[in-house]
């Protein structure tokens, strides 16, 4: 790529095909527009995180990036917990 900001354009067209080729097929109703309202929601937010991720790239060492911006794992892991309720499973209960 000759920069980031032809890859990050090149990322948003193709997720935008790949939502034109897919929406239709997922047939929402009329008055639940939430999910397309969520995915709209999370695409910009995936485009702002590679800008600014790219940005702090150029102007920091890549080996002090990297590990900071692979804990993302973690945090939406916390984030499940608290926003979606969500609960570690234990192997000594199957369901």
């Amino acid at each position: 790529m000759p920069n980031p900001r032809v890859f990050i354009v090149l990322v948003g067209l193709l997720q935008f095909v790949i939502a034109a080729v897919v929406l239709p097929f997922s047939s929402p109703t009329e008055s639940d527009v939430t999910p397309i309202v969520v995915a709209v929601a999370a695409g910009l937010a995936s485009g702002l995180y590679l800008v600014i991720m790219f940005w702090v790239m150029g102007s920091q060492e890549v080996s002090r990036i990297v590990p900071v911006v692979s804990t993302y794992p973690v945090f939406v892991a916390l984030m499940a917990q608290v926003v979606l309720g969500e609960q570690e499973r234990s192997s000594d209960h199957p369901q």
